[in-house]
């Protein structure tokens, strides 16, 4: 039995305990498949294959144990193939193996979790409306678990180098009603600084398709119309940058966010407006507020075009971003061409 049958006989198996609908098996089976090719083109790590099928049947339903999950060794790899890396290092849990932005990947939400390293934790949601974010609150970290305050959970988490965290709930809020409610495992990529796994975040065309299950999320590009219509925050391919963009005033109108070191929400590399002009191209331009370019510096991106699925989130078949720079006077805006995929 290869692979690809494994895995469905494995869905099918938890789709009858939990009773999934068939588009969440064929989401399962897609990230799956596109995990896997990306690590055959690497020559990533072994356990990554098993660690992308356990993803999909965490979003399944949580069905797999923590200790599996955290004992799970490389598969064997057949007679000829490439000698791949060592499994991933489990870090200790500190706040400097926690610092950054990290996607939330267990379920198509979008929340990004920014661990700040004075020891507070932001929980974002960037949409069209306006930055979905409360206040920075307190945690502390010992023996492994993440604790957070009364009214939310604690959590034991597994960080690994390569940009996985995998936690389960060790305490829920008393009273219920915390976000996490009705939750046991989730798990995490981190996004931004970089990472390994989340550099592998790109748009699910952007490699060859090989199978007719991922290519009918392949849809053909879309013009973008408005400022609001790409109003979320958008990972650059390949890239820990990210750029969030809200438009709680008008289609045309917003505001911008740009950073790479993992600090989006609390001390962005820089920070503006965009504006959308008759002829379809972006214009950012720099604030008062912005560190790394000087106020007033703008970029001009054209050739705007979306592709993918809307709703969606990675590793699902999540929206994609592509523009052209045309111009830009600070350098920080210099490498904004290119594909962007939609994080949140």
């Amino acid at each position: 039995m290869n692979l690809d049958e494994m895995l469905r006989s494995s869905l099918r198996t938890v789709a009858r305990e939990v009773e999934v609908s068939e588009e969440d098996l064929a989401h399962a089976q897609h990230r799956f498949i596109h995990r896997r090719e990306q690590l055959e083109r690497r020559h990533h790590r072994a356990q990554g294959l098993v660690a992308a099928a356990v993803v999909g049947a965490l979003a399944l339903g949580g069905t797999l144990g923590w200790r599996e999950l955290a004992e799970r060794s490389p598969e064997p790899q057949p007679a000829g193939r490439p000698v791949v890396e060592p499994p991933a290092t489990v870090l200790p849990t500190s706040v400097d193996s926690l610092a950054g932005i990290w996607l939330l990947t267990s379920d198509a939400s979008g929340w990004l979790w920014s661990f700040h390293r004075d020891g507070t934790v932001s929980f974002a949601n960037p949409s069209h409306r306006g930055l979905e974010s409360g206040e920075p609150v307190d945690y502390s970290v010992g023996d492994g678990v993440v604790e957070l305050p009364r009214e939310l959970c604690d959590w034991q988490v597994r960080i690994t180098d390569d940009g996985h965290m995998v936690g389960r709930v060790v305490r829920a809020p008393d009273p219920p009603g915390s976000p996490c409610g009705g939750v046991d495992i989730a798990t995490w990529v981190r996004v931004s600084p970089l990472s390994e796994v989340g550099a592998g975040l790109v748009w699910t065309g952007s490699g060859p398709v090989e199978n007719a299950e991922a290519a009918r999320w392949h849809q053909a590009p879309t013009a973008v119309e408005s400022v609001a219509r790409i109003s979320r925050t958008w990972l650059q391919q390949g890239t820990g940058r990210l750029l969030s963009i809200v438009t709680p005033g008008g289609v045309d109108d917003g505001q911008y966010v740009l950073d790479d070191g993992g600090e989006l929400f609390v001390n962005p590399d820089d920070t503006g407006t965009v504006t959308r002009d008759a002829t379809g191209r972006l214009r950012l331009t720099s604030g008062d507020g912005s560190r790394g370019c000087p106020e007033g510096s703008s970029a001009v991106l054209g050739g705007l075009q979306l592709r993918g699925i809307a709703g969606a989130a990675p590793p699902a078949p999540a929206p994609s971003l592509e523009m052209t720079l045309e111009s830009a006077e600070c350098s920080l805006h210099e490498e904004l061409g290119g594909v962007w995929v939609q994080v949140s």
